[in-house]
This record gives C-alpha cells, sequence and structure tokens, in this order.
C-alpha cells in the first residue's frame, strides 16, 4: 500500500523525469481532456490527477465529493496517477491533461524556473486570501522569485522511534539525544551470533541525508549551490561508517536487511523487534496501531551531537503540495477546488485519515489527532524553527539522485565518504547551479 511519505520520498530523490531531460511523448494515464469544458449539467469540468494512491486515492475522492455537492458551478473529475513523468509532459504540452495536481518539496522551484507552473498571488491578491497560516517553511519553499507557487494540503517530519521493551532490556531508559548516545544504543541493544546479526540498534538503510541534516551537516551553500564535501557531511557519514558498517560489516547487514519483512506489514523489522530504533515519520503511528497494536514504542526528537546541542529539534519536513499548471484549461475553476481543499476541515479530515500532518500551523494543535499514538510528538516537532524541507532549487532532482548513488557506494562498504562525496562535488559541476 502506498502512502504519502511514499510519493515524497520517490520526489525527493528518485530517478524521475526532469523537465529538461523528457520528450513531448504521448502523456498516459490523465484520461481523455474534455474539449468542451463543461459537464452535460453545464458545469465546468476541473481534472484533478492526483500522484496519491490506495487509502490516500479514497480519501482524496472523499474530499472532491465533498466539494461537488457543496456547490453548482463547478465538476472536480480525480484520477490517481502516480505517474510523475506524464504529469510532466502533461504541463509542457499544448493539450493539457489535468487543471490541478500535487507534488512534494523539490519540484516547484525547478517547475516555475521552467514557467510551466501557475503563480498563485494573482487570485490571493483578488480573493485577499489569507495564507499567513500556513506553515511558513512550505511558503518558503513553495516560492520563487517572490511570487507563490504551490501550497501544502499535508507534511511529515521524522523523528527517531524507538522499541521501549528492547532499550529496557539494555538498560536503557530513556531514548537517546545525543548521537553519543545513539552510537551506545546501537553497541548495547544490537546481537550477534558470531557475525551474523540478530538484533541491530538501529534500521542499517537509514535516510542519510537525514541523518548528515541531525549531524549538523548540510548539502547547500549559504547562497544555494551543492556542497556534498561540507566536512561536517563527511564527519557524520564517517560517524555512521564507524558505527554501523564496519562494526557489524557490510556483508552481515546486507544478509540482516535480506530477511527483512516488506514496509508497511505486520512483518516490518521495527515491529517483529529486529531493529530497535527506526528513523521515520509520523504515519508510522496509524501502521503501528494497525499492525503491530502491541509494540511498546515511543518516539522522540532525533539525535544531536554534543557539542552542538542548539540542534536539537533539527529535523525534515517533506510537504504535500497542490498546484495548477500554466497550461490549465480552467485555472480559475481549478483555483477554487483548491481554496476549497485547504480549508481547515477538509486539510484536517484528510490528513488525520492518513496520519499526516496539516499544512496550517493552527491545526498542529487540534485534538482530533489524539486517537494517533505518540503523535503529539510529530506534531510537537513540526512547530520547531529547525524543521524545514529539503531545500528546493532547480538542481534539487539531479542532485538527490546523485546523492542517492552515493549513499549507497557507501552503505555496500565500496566507497569511503570522502571518495563518495567528492564524486558527487564532480557531478554537481555540470548542475544548473
Amino acid at each position: 500500500m502506498k502512502h504519502v511519505h511514499h510519493i515524497a520520498r520517490k520526489l525527493a530523490v528518485a530517478a524521475v523525469a526532469t523537465l529538461a531531460s523528457v520528450s513531448l511523448a504521448g502523456c498516459a494515464g490523465f484520461g481523455p481532456t474534455n474539449t468542451t469544458g463543461t459537464d452535460k449539467e453545464g458545469k465546468v469540468t476541473v481534472r484533478f490527477s492526483y500522484l496519491w494512491t490506495g487509502d490516500e486515492a479514497k480519501a482524496v475522492e472523499k474530499i472532491i465529493k465533498d466539494f461537488n455537492a457543496s456547490q453548482s458551478k463547478i465538476s472536480v473529475k480525480g484520477t490517481s496517477s502516480a505517474d510523475q513523468q506524464a504529469q510532466v509532459l502533461s504541463m509542457q504540452g499544448k493539450n493539457p491533461q489535468f487543471d490541478i495536481s500535487n507534488t512534494g518539496n523539490s519540484q516547484i522551484v525547478d517547475w516555475a524556473n521552467s514557467g510551466v507552473l501557475l503563480g498563485l498571488d494573482d487570485y490571493i491578491k483578488a480573493d485577499k486570501y489569507d495564507t499567513s497560516d500556513f506553515l511558513p517553511a512550505a511558503i518558503k519553499n513553495n516560492s520563487f522569485d517572490s511570487k507563490l507557487y504551490a501550497l501544502p494540503v499535508a507534511a511529515n517530519i521524522y523523528q527517531l522511534l524507538y522499541n521501549k521493551d528492547e532499550l529496557k532490556e539494555a538498560g536503557i531508559t530513556n531514548p537517546p539525544e545525543t548521537f553519543d548516545d545513539f552510537a551506545k544504543v546501537i553497541d548495547t541493544v544490537s546481537k550477534l551470533n558470531g557475525d551474523k546479526v540478530e538484533r541491530l540498534g538501529t534500521n542499517s538503510s537509514v535516510d542519510l541525508q537525514l541523518l548528515v541534516q541531525a549531524y549538523g551537516g548540510s548539502w547547500y551553500t549559504e547562497d544555494g549551490k551543492a556542497s556534498p564535501t561540507n566536512p561536517r557531511n563527511i564527519e557524520a557519514l564517517n560517524w555512521w561508517v564507524e558505527h554501523v558498517i564496519k562494526k557489524f560489516g557490510a556483508k552481515n547487514l546486507q544478509d540482516f536487511q535480506s530477511g527483512f519483512g516488506e514496509y508497511g506489514t505486520a512483518q516490518y523489522p521495527f515491529y517483529t523487534g529486529q531493529i530497535a530504533t527506526l528513523i521515520d515519520g509520523n504515519w508510522q503511528s496509524a501502521f503501528i496501531r494497525r499492525l503491530a497494536p502491541k509494540l511498546n514504542w515511543g518516539a522522540a526528537a532525533l539525535p544531536y551531537p554534543a557539542d552542538k546541542p542548539e540542534l536539537k529539534g533539527t529535523t525534515r519536513l517533506d510537504l504535500s503540495n497542490l498546484f495548477i499548471p500554466k497550461n490549465s484549461a480552467h485555472p480559475k475553476e481549478a483555483w477554487e477546488f483548491m481554496k476549497y481543499f485547504l480549508g481547515k476541515k477538509p486539510m484536517l479530515e484528510f490528513t488525520h485519515t492518513l496520519a499526516n500532518l496539516p499544512g496550517r500551523t493552527s491545526l498542529l494543535s487540534d485534538t482530533t489527532y489524539s486517537d494517533l499514538p505518540n503523535f503529539d510528538v510529530f506534531l510537537a516537532a513540526a512547530k520547531s524553527k529547525l524543521a524545514v524541507p529539503s531545500y528546493s532549487t532547480k538542481f534539487s532532482t539531479q542532485y538527490g539522485q546523485d546523492l542517492s548513488a552515493a549513499f549507497t557506494q557507501i552503505q555496500a562498504g565500496q566507497a569511503s565518504p570522502e571518495q563518495a562525496m567528492q564524486s558527487v562535488a564532480e557531478k554537481a559541476k555540470a548542475y544548473k547551479q
């Protein structure tokens, strides 16, 4: 089952087609174009092609149904399609296949710079639409050349999840706060049978890009250029290599991980006790409640380096944004639907159903989320100024791909952090920075 966080991860680092590299081939996946723009009742048809699938798609369709029933001038037709290449092709073509859609963090600046997104400022000004309630980090992320191009309907944030029973068994009463504490957990809680790993103190396939951020590294310079060889980045990656890769052996870790149950199933290793801590997102609150209801777990801030206590609370905010393509056949009507979806009631219902965070700050304290275990930790984390989206630039997608490939080499013991990051730095010379 795919969820919003899966989409966010794919959009951040996966090899998706970029505007500069795709051809204008057919745009499969969005359905036929309505050439008249109205249905049989005379309502303007707005085509909403969204990347959500599964339970998310069901939640979206309920929002669409409620909107259609709320007024008599617009009929929104929803289509679930996780094909971002088709999404990009449609925005480039003369025969647009949708009027409104969604995307994650890293595309907005690139797409706005390429001229395929509709700026929202004129609509916001005309309607005196208040954007002050939206997450400030999202407004900043979704702006380019002082213009706003998208608004957040949902968000995800990352914290350290921990198995209370396994930590207690190892004599650890509290979750790790610093990276020194984290190293102790990994060393103390892990269990070996010879070279064979039977239990690991953390997930060996950790998001290294996020781990480096928590350690105080930075993937960008102050003027927005790629900085993979930042000394703090290298230090953080070497911390991981020393305490996990070298300590247990890359091959042993691969063998251990090969026996894991699939993500989103009851056999996932955090649920079965094979790993004691996990850096993951707020959706796990719903996952664990459904798939491992007896798991005694908690959530805490990501570890911070002992020499930089001011970094406590550092984490990444992944956004799920709504946008209107510049070639939308009915942008005004699409904007009306966007406003509805971003309203407090639909947003609250949508995000609660998926155990996602809301895109509005005023909803971060809403008691509706209180039935989700440990969800309050994620809601509180989203209020921190240290919870920020991945940097959004014209080269974010390519940079993410190159970093992902380098991390794979590090995890496999095929390259040192210095070698892997220097390789990314060489590739970065070709970015349009």
